[in-house]
């Protein structure tokens, strides 16, 4: 497929992006000034990632009411009322998030679902409270968890015992909904509440490496951008690394920033891992010139927003409504219009909504704190050993070509 074909193809599945709230049609030149900003012999490759990406992550409103009508019909299948009318007059939607989140239109879209089908109105609530027991919370995303712990701990907090709470999610990550519904589970624990997730799409993403009887146990599944260790000897890649390490005093390399060759990954979204690894570097690249443009508060990395020290969270998904933040900074970062600000450095495929406002800082300190203790210990395993020097290998000291990180450069 030439270029101005695979342009014109993404053009046609953002089209609709933020549903007409954008400043200008999002065409295929749009699509072609946004690629035009990498490296020439990167472009056609990105765009054929972007597109072979987008037709299976990307959800439009239609994807997004077919996930609408799975919680409805989870809802209606209640044989304990004698009318679909009662259901919804005892089920409670909750709408708490923040005036800019995508709740709001999520449940505005399924209030639209209902009156249609079954001619009656949904029971809308900004909070739980002792007077009912059945609540349902709907999200767009679940990416790193924070909001989960953070929005369903004040859901506990103010909810009876034996409450029931049913969370909906149209994408959720493996990492965020473990880290998430553990911690959140544990404090329902306490008062009997039920609280049960629901996915519909779900991204493979944990990275943790075991070892297990002496063999090395991993998930080649990896679904979100995390850059081959040969990313390394890019000098841009390297010095950010090395910088960031020295910002929050390691002693000692970031763990997981890498993905090591020396264990077999799949494409995951991508065609191939030829392509992944081009994809990965360009993103990488742009993304790190992106931050050092710009002042940003910590959680601000150049493949998106992360709780932990990192290259970035790498989600590659978006919806009508909204683009997450955990997404490479190359897909949402930036200004459509020159407004005369730091966001004139780069020019965004997909415009989120926190872009209109003319910003420096993006400020994630009302996220909660991360603790990545399970994926510390996992990093120092010791799932081989060096066959040079007879050391054992772990994630942090791992060559990437079969050797410690110390007889690699004789080796490789």
């Amino acid at each position: 497929m030439g270029v101005q074909k695979l342009e014109q193809s993404i053009s046609e599945i953002i089209k609709d992006f933020r549903q007409g709230k954008v400043e200008i049609e999002l065409n295929c030149e749009h699509v072609h000034k946004w690629v035009s900003q990498f490296d020439v012999d990167d472009q056609k490759i990105i765009l054929e990632e972007t597109l072979q990406v987008f037709q299976r992550w990307y959800f439009n409103k239609t994807k997004i009411e077919e996930f609408l009508d799975n919680v409805v019909r989870s809802v209606v299948q209640d044989e304990n009322y004698e009318s679909v009318h009662a259901i919804f007059k005892d089920t409670v939607f909750l709408d708490m998030q923040e005036k800019g989140k995508s709740q709001t239109d999520l449940v505005q879209m399924l209030q639209n679902l209902v009156k249609k089908k079954y001619n009656c109105d949904i029971n809308v609530q900004p909070q739980v409270s002792v007077d009912n027991k059945y609540y349902i919370y709907i999200d767009d995303g679940l990416f790193t968890g924070s909001r989960l712990i953070k929005d369903l701990t004040r859901c506990i907090e103010q909810a009876s015992e034996c409450t029931k709470i049913d969370i909906w999610y149209l994408i959720s990550c493996e990492s965020g909904q473990s880290y998430g519904e553990e911690k959140v589970k544990s404090k329902a624990k306490e008062k009997n509440i039920n609280i049960k997730i629901h996915v519909m799409n779900e991204i493979h993403n944990n990275k943790t490496i075991k070892s297990v009887n002496g063999e090395s146990v991993w998930d080649p599944r990896q679904d979100c951008l995390w850059p081959n260790k040969n990313l390394n000897d890019v000098p841009i890649i390297k010095d950010y690394k090395t910088s960031l390490e020295r910002t929050f005093g390691k002693e000692r390399t970031i763990p997981y920033f890498y993905r090591t060759n020396r264990l077999e990954y799949f494409p995951g979204i991508f065609s191939s891992m030829k392509n992944r690894d081009i994809v990965e570097r360009a993103f990488l690249k742009k993304g790190i010139e992106i931050v050092q443009k710009c002042r940003t508060e910590k959680g601000m990395y150049p493949l998106g927003y992360n709780l932990y020290p990192s290259a970035g969270f790498g989600a590659f998904c978006a919806t009508d409504l909204n683009v997450p933040n955990t997404c490479p900074l190359v897909l949402w970062w930036g200004n459509i219009i020159e407004k005369g600000d730091v966001l004139d450095n780069w020019y965004p495929l997909l415009p989120r909504r926190t872009n209109e406002k003319s910003m420096t800082i993006i400020d994630f300190s009302n996220e909660i704190p991360y603790s990545n203790a399970g994926q510390e210990d996992a990093w120092k395993q010791v799932y081989t050993t060096c066959p040079a020097c007879g050391k054992g290998i772990c994630f942090e000291n791992d060559g990437g070509t079969g050797f410690c990180i110390n007889c690699s450069a004789d080796f490789s």
